[in-house]
C-alpha cells in the first residue's frame, strides 16, 4: 500500500526517531547525561532537520527549474526560506540576527496546529479533487501520506507524557524530523524526480 510504503532508510530514520523520543520521555537516557547536554544535542538535531529541509527544497527548486513552471520554482524557494528562518531560530547567531519576532508573531502552538491541518487537508484535496491534484503538483506542494499523519499524532501523544521542561523541546524535535522526512519522500514524490520529466 503506497500510503505506508517505506524504503529501508525511512524505516531506520523513523525507528530511531521514536526510540530516541521514547527513551527521553521515559528517562531511559544513559547515566551521566545531564539535562543541559541532552537539550543541547536535541536542539542541534532539530536544527539539522530544519536545515536539511531548507537544502532539499532549495536544491529541488534549482535542479528542476528548467523543467517545471515558475510557480513550482518560487513555491519551493518559499518553502526553503521558511525552513531557513526556522533553522536560524535554533542557533545563537540566528536568534541574534532575527530576534524572537517570529515566535512572538506566530506562537508554536499555532504552528503545530497549522501543520496538523496541512497533514489532514492536503491529502484530502489531492485525492478527491482532480483539479486540486493538478494544481498542487503544478506548484510543487508535497503531499503527506496517511502514514505521516499517523506518526504526527502518535508523536504528539508520546511527547505529552514527558516532563514539562522536555515536552516542548521533544515536540519540536519530533515534528521537525517527521516534516523533513515527509518532504523528502511525500505521496507525490514523482513530481520531484528527474526520471519523470519529459525532455
Amino acid at each position: 500500500m503506497k500510503e505506508f510504503s517505506l524504503n529501508l532508510v525511512e524505516k531506520l530514520f523513523y525507528s530511531s526517531l521514536f526510540i530516541f523520543v521514547s527513551m527521553s520521555v521515559f528517562n531511559f537516557l544513559p547515566s551521566g547525561v545531564s539535562l543541559k547536554y541532552f537539550l543541547l544535542v536535541t536542539n542541534w538535531l532539530t536544527f539539522m532537520a530544519l536545515f536539511f529541509g531548507f537544502f532539499i527544497n532549495f536544491y529541488r527548486a534549482f535542479i528542476l527549474k528548467p523543467f517545471r513552471s515558475n510557480k513550482f520554482f518560487y513555491f519551493l524557494l518559499f518553502l526553503s526560506l521558511i525552513f531557513f528562518i526556522l533553522a536560524g531560530q535554533k542557533i545563537s547567531w540566528g536568534r541574534e540576527l532575527m530576534g524572537d519576532y517570529i515566535e512572538h508573531f506566530i506562537p508554536k502552538s499555532i504552528v503545530t496546529g497549522l501543520i496538523l491541518l496541512y497533514f489532514i487537508i492536503m491529502p484530502i484535496i489531492y485525492r478527491i479533487l482532480k483539479k486540486g491534484q493538478y494544481w498542487l503538483d503544478f506548484i510543487g506542494v508535497p503531499i503527506p501520506k496517511l502514514f505521516h499523519l499517523v506518526l504526527f499524532i502518535l508523536m504528539g501523544i508520546l511527547v505529552s507524557k514527558a516532563n514539562s521542561p522536555l515536552s516542548e523541546i521533544l515536540l519540536e524535535f519530533g515534528f521537525s524530523w517527521i516534516v523533513l522526512l515527509m518532504i523528502w519522500r511525500p505521496y507525490n514524490r514523482k513530481i520531484y524526480t528527474r526520471s519523470s520529466l519529459h525532455r
